[in-house]
């Protein structure tokens, strides 16, 4: 049963009982209140998870950030539709406010601030506008919003340009593919880097918007990094695009190569039987979790070499790839290798662009598109100042020698 079927159901049954005449305008007024009601609920959540910059179905993530979802308070707001009912979500930490209203009043904020906070959320210009109408009762065509969103422009080239730190503990390289409308509709690259200072802050350093992965395009943003003033990292992690350890052994002399672990798994899966495939990603992984690189070379030499004679892709495949490519993470203390034998730090933030993302389906310009990340990067920079890695004591260690 919708909401409009449920809530006129309801208001026949008491006509039926007071022998009194339905006010469809009430009616009416009670199905936009209940649906403001959900959606501004719904709002909070996506807030929550953008602050924290993980799903709440990723364990263990809250560990790695510091901090973590602490149930919720619920609280009233007034509209122009009527009081709604919110569950408000809170975190460990306490540091969790809504854009939407101010912690100690019944009202919403003011509707310029509000319209920036939903568009930074993923919501889009139509979205908005049916928001800001069920809130304040105030009719914002897409233009006007449009424009006021436009005021993140500025904040672009900001970001593009801004000076950042001449020395990184670690940085991590993504692309991640978003439909774009160039006359015709594609899923197009965006390029992102990700650094974590010595202090353990996380921050997002870059991003490029380009038709497809090049290497070509990584050469020109880490030529961009550079020239607004890096320096060194001692490692980057990615995913295995080729060129990309040439081009960081060109630019930052000394940094290490990280091939990300489980994506190496993920690409040795696709050379064995399904029926086989539990049993040598068990191997696998279990190369990753050993005392030191002395040990994991030589049990990666015999992982190979046993499962090499069943499958000769195995055998193929570990030829190819540079040794020190998969266990430069094991040159770093025991607590810091988690964070670097993986992409999964950049990883689970882009999970939370796709989502915001989904809801716009495509965007119609590139400029469009680099307002919605820049917003995004922007929040995720300001919030993981507070939540910083663990351990960042041992970020400066001398490399371990294997």
């Amino acid at each position: 049963m919708d909401n409009l079927t449920q809530i006129l159901t309801e208001a026949l049954v008491n006509a039926n009982k007071n022998g009194s005449k339905i006010n469809l305008d009430d009616v009416i007024k009670e199905v936009i209140r209940t649906e403001v009601e959900k959606t501004v609920n719904e709002i909070l959540g996506h807030e929550l998870t953008a602050f924290l910059g993980y799903e709440k179905s990723e364990q263990g993530a809250s560990k790695e950030c510091g901090n973590s979802r602490n149930g919720f308070y619920t609280r009233g707001l007034n509209t122009t539709y009527g009081p709604i009912s919110l569950n408000v979500p809170r975190d460990r930490n306490g540091q969790f406010e809504s854009g939407m209203f101010e912690k100690n009043k019944r009202s919403t904020k003011d509707i310029g601030q509000m319209i920036l906070k939903l568009y930074s959320s993923g919501m889009t210009d139509v979205q908005i506008q049916e928001i800001v109408d069920s809130l304040y009762s105030h009719k914002y065509s897409t233009s006007t919003i449009s424009v006021i969103t436009d005021a993140v422009k500025e904040d672009v080239e900001n970001f593009k340009t801004r000076r950042i730190k001449e020395k990184y503990f670690a940085l991590f390289a993504d692309a991640i593919y978003i439909p774009l409308r160039r006359d015709t509709v594609e899923k197009e690259a965006v390029f992102i880097v990700l650094g974590i200072d010595f202090e353990g802050k996380p921050e997002v350093l870059a991003f490029d918007i380009q038709p497809s992965e090049t290497k070509e395009s990584w050469l020109n943003i880490f030529r961009s990094l550079t020239n607004r003033g890096l320096k060194s990292s001692r490692v980057l992690v990615s995913d295995g695009f080729t060129g990309l350890d040439e081009i960081v052994k060109d630019l930052l002399p000394g940094c290490l190569y990280q091939r990300c672990f489980i994506h190496l798994c993920r690409n040795l899966m696709d050379k064995v039987r399904m029926q086989d495939r539990d049993e040598i990603s068990f191997d696998f992984m279990e190369l990753s979790r050993l005392d030191n690189g002395k040990n994991a070379i030589n049990a990666y030499h015999e992982f190979l070499e046993k499962r090499g004679k069943k499958y000769s892709s195995i055998s193929n495949w570990g030829a190819k790839i540079n040794i020190n490519h998969i266990f430069n993470f094991y040159h770093f203390p025991k607590e810091l290798r988690k964070v670097i034998y993986s992409n999964n730090r950049i990883e689970s933030f882009n999970k939370e662009i796709r989502r915001n993302a989904k809801a716009h389906v495509q965007f119609c310009t590139e400029d469009a598109e680099a307002k919605f990340l820049v917003t995004l990067f922007n929040r995720y920079n300001f919030n993981t100042r507070r939540n910083g890695i663990r351990n960042k004591n041992m970020l400066d260690a001398d490399l371990l020698e294997f």
